[in-house]
């Protein structure tokens, strides 16, 4: 298979990546192996926030008195149905980027890419040339 571009991984950067190749052409393939829905969306930035903005209203609650209604300091969280609400939106998220990856079709390719020469792949039997590549496969933290 030859293709324009080839983009390793389907997180953020790999899918701003697509958006930005769609204007040029659609000769492109990504590739990112599993578990799709990206970082942010899966355990990352999208839920950690949604359980922020729980903690955030509940704290509101010291303020009511102020705003003329009583009772704020009776309320009690629920932590196991926070936590349903929180995988909920996080499920809601990551629908959104397995939709997107489903609409690519054929130029999304499940798997885990090597480089086997200049602008040459390889995803299970797969083999890809492509003119450019672009590696967006995020990072991991690491302590030596």
């Amino acid at each position: 298979m030859k293709v324009d571009v080839a983009i390793i991984g389907a997180g953020s950067a790999g899918l701003s990546a697509v958006n930005e190749i769609k204007k040029h052409t659609q000769n492109f393939l990504l590739i990112d192996r599993a578990p799709h829905g990206t970082t942010c969306a899966r355990v990352g930035c999208m839920p950690s926030k949604a359980l922020i903005h729980t903690a955030n209203e509940f704290h509101r609650r010291l303020q009511f008195d102020e705003l003329g209604i009583s009772g704020g300091n009776r309320l009690r969280v629920d932590g196991r149905q926070v936590m349903t609400h929180v995988r909920q939106l996080r499920d809601h998220f990551v629908s959104y980027v397995t939709k997107e990856l489903e609409d690519l079709g054929e130029r999304f390719i499940a798997g885990e890419a090597s480089f086997t020469g200049p602008g040459r792949l390889r995803v299970g039997n797969r083999e890809i040339s492509a003119n450019s590549v672009i590696i967006a496969t995020g990072s991991t933290a690491y302590v030596p």
